[in-house]
C-alpha cells in the first residue's frame, strides 16, 4: 500500500492538477499526474496516465533508463490551492512518477534541465540557427549536442584528461540519440528542453554528471489525446501522414523551415549523421518491443477503450515498418557507396520473437534463421 503525504503543487506544463507527494512507506518523492478529463468546459476521456505507465514499460523493455511509474487512485485529492483551502477532496485516478530511479536523490545531487543548459550558451549558436527564424531554435538536435559538449568540457576541465572528456561526451550524445529514437518510434511529441535533464553529483570532491532517466512520457502512442480525437483519426486514409504531423518529434532536424520535424525526418537525419549509434538503438527497440508486444501491452491496460489499442498498435506498426526499411535502405547504400565487392560484411540481426510478455527484458537471441531480419550494418 502506498501512503502519500501531500506536498507542493506543480504548475509547469499543460496538464493541470499535478502535485508532488512523498511515499511515506519508502520515503520516496513522486509526482502525481491526474487523468486528463477536461478540455475547456467540456468533459472528455483521455488515457494520459496509462501513457506514462506504457512509456515507462517500453523503456524498461529496451533497457533504457527511465523513472519508475505506477498507477494510483487518490482518495483525497485537491486539484489546486483554492480547493485545498476551501473545497472538499475528491477521488482521482492518475499515476505517480518517482524522482530518479530509486525515488530519491543523493545528498549533494542537483537536477539541471535542458533549458538551462541550452540557453546559457545561446550566443554561441548563431551559425547553427541562422536559417531558423521564428522557430523554437533550442530544440535543434545539433544545438543540443553542442550544449552537452560545452557543459562537459566545463564540468570536467580540471578533473579529467581531455581524451576521457571526449569519451564521456560521446557517451552522453549516444544516450540523447537513444532518447530521440525512443520518442520517434513511440510518438512522444513533448520532449522539449524542460523534459530532459542531467543529474549533477558532487561527493567527496568527485564530480559526476549524467543524463537523467527518461520522464514525462505520457504522450506515447496517442494516449494523451482525447478519445474523440483518436476515433476521428483512426480510420483516416492518410493515417501515417496525419499522425506524423500530430505526433511529431519535438527535437528537430537542423535547418528545418517548419516548426517541427516528423519522426521520419529525425530518424533519417540521425541515421545519416550518427549511423552506428542510431542503427543500434533502432534495432534494440524493434527487438525489445515487437508489434505484438506493444499491442499486448495496450490490451493489458484495464479499462482502456478499444480505439486507443487500435490506434497505438497501428501507429507503432507504421513506425516499426518504416524504421526497419530505413535501416535496410541505409545498409544497402552504405554497401554500394563503400565499394563492397563481396558479401563478407558485418550483420545486424533483429530477432522477431513470438509470444513474449512485455515484462520480459531479455535480449533475444536468434534461434532460427527464419525468425530474424538480417541486413548489413551501416
Amino acid at each position: 500500500m502506498i501512503i502519500l503525504f501531500h506536498g507542493a503543487f506543480e504548475h509547469v506544463g499543460c496538464l493541470k492538477g499535478k502535485r508532488w507527494y512523498r511515499d511515506t512507506d519508502n520515503n520516496k518523492l513522486c509526482l502525481f499526474k491526474p487523468q486528463r478529463n477536461v478540455r475547456g468546459n467540456k468533459r472528455i476521456f483521455c488515457a494520459n496516465h496509462y501513457g506514462e505507465l506504457v512509456g515507462y514499460l517500453l523503456a524498461k523493455n529496451a533497457d533504457i533508463p527511465a523513472c519508475k511509474v505506477e498507477l494510483v487512485q487518490l482518495s483525497k485529492y485537491f486539484p489546486d490551492r483554492q480547493k485545498a483551502r476551501y473545497g472538499n477532496p475528491e477521488e482521482k485516478k492518475g499515476c505517480i512518477t518517482y524522482k530518479e530511479k530509486n525515488g530519491q536523490l543523493k545528498p549533494g545531487s542537483n537536477i539541471i534541465e535542458g533549458e538551462k543548459i541550452n540557453r546559457e550558451n545561446s550566443d554561441l549558436f548563431e551559425e547553427l540557427l541562422k536559417d531558423e527564424k521564428n522557430i523554437d531554435a533550442f530544440d535543434n538536435i545539433e544545438v543540443i549536442f553542442k550544449s552537452i559538449e560545452l557543459l562537459y568540457q566545463r564540468v570536467y576541465a580540471d578533473v579529467m584528461p581531455s581524451d576521457a572528456i571526449k569519451e564521456k561526451i560521446q557517451s552522453e550524445k549516444a544516450r540523447m540519440i537513444q532518447m530521440m529514437v525512443f520518442d520517434c518510434l513511440y510518438g512522444n511529441n513533448d520532449r522539449h528542453d524542460g523534459n530532459w535533464s542531467f543529474i549533477y553529483n558532487k561527493d567527496n570532491g568527485l564530480t559526476d554528471i549524467n543524463l537523467y532517466p527518461l520522464y514525462d512520457n505520457e504522450r506515447v502512442l496517442g494516449l494523451y489525446e482525447s478519445q474523440d480525437t483518436i476515433e476521428r483519426i483512426l480510420n483516416r486514409s492518410d493515417f501515417d501522414e496525419y499522425t506524423s504531423e500530430l505526433l511529431f518529434s519535438r527535437m528537430r532536424v537542423p535547418g528545418e523551415k517548419k516548426k517541427y520535424s516528423t519522426y521520419k525526418d529525425v530518424l533519417t537525419y540521425l541515421l545519416k549523421n550518427y549511423p552506428e549509434v542510431t542503427s543500434r538503438e533502432i534495432s534494440n527497440n524493434l527487438n525489445s518491443n515487437t508489434k505484438e508486444t506493444v499491442k499486448r501491452m495496450l490490451e493489458e491496460c484495464e479499462g482502456l477503450p478499444q480505439c486507443y489499442i487500435d490506434f497505438g498498435s497501428k501507429l507503432y506498426e507504421t513506425r516499426y515498418n518504416f524504421a526497419k526499411e530505413l535501416i535496410q535502405r541505409f545498409s544497402t547504400q552504405n554497401k554500394y557507396n563503400s565499394g563492397y565487392k563481396n558479401s563478407n560484411v558485418d550483420y545486424l540481426v533483429i530477432n522477431i520473437p513470438n509470444g513474449i510478455s512485455y515484462n520480459n527484458r531479455s535480449k533475444y537471441e536468434t534461434e532460427k534463421k527464419d525468425n530474424a531480419i538480417e541486413f548489413p550494418s551501416v
